[in-house]
């Protein structure tokens, strides 16, 4: 019976390890993405265009831009 509760506990843990990798990564993705939208922000890519390309809305990359605008 302890040896099951072992080898569940171990699979458990490994999984636990394989979901946090998998958020890293994901994590990552996302930075880069967003990274992009900004590289093309500021190469004059309007809202429009810029939303276009990543997949996402004209008012989302404007949100985008005016937070990051607000950190500097």
């Amino acid at each position: 019976m302890i040896d099951h509760a072992g080898k569940i506990a171990g699979k458990l843990a490994a999984v636990a390890d394989e979901t946090l990798q998998a958020r890293d990564v994901y994590f990552a993705l996302v930075e880069q993405r967003n990274e992009l939208i900004y590289q093309l922000v500021d190469a004059d890519y309007t809202f429009t265009e810029v939303a276009g390309y990543a997949g996402i809305t004209r008012e989302q990359v404007s949100k985008m831009v005016k937070r990051r605008e607000s950190r500097m």
